[in-house]
């Protein structure tokens, strides 16, 4: 999952073609520095995200770079046990939706434990950012 975007001429585009001749763009723009990926944002505005059941291993780091966005819902994915630190600088998110994903150590204790639970965990992972 990728949600930055590049300039056409920043952009690596590969065409690759097919045995039955068609053509496809193979597009490699996640591997790419923070730096690169300021103001190419496919969504900059996006305020709600919805990975729900999508059997997601892991987070692509710069979901960081959203920063409008308020509401992330991340439910049943099975396979998600952490959450990228990056995610820690959005600070306009509010609710973070992570029922039914297991998820390791501290962030599951202020699942269960905290009060105000998505402020704790972006403060978590803002400390462990800075480290």
């Amino acid at each position: 999952m990728c949600l930055t975007r590049a300039p056409y001429r920043d952009a690596r585009l590969a065409d690759t073609q097919h045995r039955d001749g068609r053509l496809s763009d193979t597009h490699s723009l996640c591997g790419m520095e923070s730096e690169e990926i300021q103001g190419r944002l496919l969504f900059p505005s996006l305020s709600e995200l919805n990975l729900s059941k999508n059997c997601l291993s892991s987070l692509p780091s710069d979901i960081g770079e959203q920063g409008a966005l308020k509401i992330l819902s991340l439910r049943g994915n099975g396979k998600l046990r952490e959450l990228p630190p990056k995610l820690g600088l959005l600070k306009n998110l509010w609710k973070l939706e992570l029922e039914l994903c297991p998820l390791d150590g501290t962030i599951q204790d202020f699942l269960l434990n905290s009060r105000f639970p998505v402020k704790d965990i972006l403060g978590f992972l803002q400390s462990v950012l800075e480290e």
